[in-house]
């Protein structure tokens, strides 16, 4: 954490009504009486609180994709330097605000990318790497980083276009190159449209590939490395064109991690129009984040359980129960009636707890297998 409270206070405006905030205790107050907490000396200042603002997450679900964020050497002494969407990336610099969404112990302010709660026209720089597909709503975002800019300020953001689903708490938007400039820069001066190195195709076709191989069978990912480059695409050509044998084989979760694209489907309930806009959106995130973590919960307890039969396990009938059959007993039937959401949220929190316990009874039986003395 580089920014003390007493630096940041001058800075903060109430995320709700952009009004000041002045220090009572152990929380912040607006002028309009709304209270946020300050919890291990970092403010929460985000519009409706979760439990994901003020707990920290897993050491599973912690970013930290460089060592750390630098502040580039032209900036002044005072200037203010925000690391937009930080994780948990130390920021040694006095001149850096980290701000993230999760409180991280190496953030200085949780708050949402949509609604930053800071003056307007006070940032020299705003950087912001592998972010943007993880906002809710990106638009909003990029609106906020260009209020909160100085005139003559910069924004520097790095957004994800082929890479497959990732991340925590969730992944939403992926951008092509004309995306960025036509919704990010807009009427800024563009400055620089390029692809960094580690952004490159060669990463795409590599992390692509090797996931792809990842989430096939075995015995199939060890067949398609044998070949020449030719030789395997010729295959998966014939595989998608016809059997999808190698897709149908996968995971749902990976079916849905590195599909090409995607296809929903949705119906309009009743008293939409009178009742629209009473539900608070995070509850409707909150129930198809919740839904996606099955996917992963089901993919994780499948894989161990191939995993151990491979190796010989004879409990092959100890198998997760069909995805089907989660989603539609935690399915919400009328979004517009009180409680859908949290009901079905409830009922694929039980369901990912059943999946968890089902995964750690694989992954023990698999490293029985794996550590078992050879009969020879």
């Amino acid at each position: 954490m580089a920014y003390e409270l007493s630096r940041l206070l001058p800075l903060l405006r109430c995320p709700r009504r952009g009004t000041e905030l002045r220090l009572v205790d152990d929380k912040l107050v607006s002028s309009a009486g709304e209270t946020y907490p300050i919890i291990n000396g970092i403010p929460i200042l985000v519009r409706e609180i979760q439990a994901m603002h003020v707990t920290p997450p897993d050491q599973s679900h912690v970013s930290q994709n460089i060592a750390r964020f630098d502040v580039p050497e032209q900036y002044r002494p005072d200037a203010l330097v925000i690391n937009l969407g930080s994780g948990n990336v130390p920021a040694p610099d006095p001149r850096a605000l980290s701000i993230d969404v999760l409180p991280n112990s190496n953030v200085d302010l949780v708050a949402e990318a949509e609604h930053l709660p800071l003056v307007g026209g006070s940032a020299d720089l705003i950087c912001s790497g592998a972010v943007f597909e993880h906002v809710y709503d990106p638009m909003a975002a990029v609106a906020e980083v260009r209020r909160v800019l100085k005139e003559g300020g910069e924004f520097y953001i790095d957004t994800a276009f082929l890479q497959g689903y990732h991340g925590y708490p969730s992944h939403f938007f992926n951008m092509t190159i004309q995306a960025a400039e036509t919704h990010l820069v807009d009427d800024f001066i563009l400055l620089e449209s390029t692809i960094p190195t580690p952004g490159s195709p060669l990463e795409a076709v590599s992390t692509i590939t090797r996931r792809f191989l990842e989430a096939i069978p075995a015995a199939d990912a060890k067949r398609l490395r044998a070949m020449s480059l030719s030789d395997a695409l010729d295959e998966i050509e014939r595989d998608r064109s016809g059997p999808n044998k190698l897709f149908k084989a996968m995971s749902p979760f990976d079916q849905r991690a590195l599909a090409a694209s995607v296809l929903v489907r949705g119906k309009k309930p009743a008293s939409y129009s009178a009742l629209r806009g009473e539900l608070s959106s995070h509850i409707r995130r909150e129930y198809y984040a919740t839904r996606q973590t099955v996917y992963l919960r089901h993919h994780q307890a499948l894989l161990y359980r191939n995993l151990a039969i491979e190796l010989g396990s004879k409990h092959e009938d100890v198998a997760p129960p069909a995805l089907n059959d989660i989603f539609e007993a935690a399915a919400v039937a009328n979004p517009m009636l009180s409680g859908a959401f949290e009901s079905g949220i409830k009922s694929l929190n039980e369901s990912e707890r059943e999946l968890m316990a089902l995964r750690d009874r694989w992954v023990g039986e698999y490293l029985r297998m794996r550590d078992k003395p050879s009969s020879s």
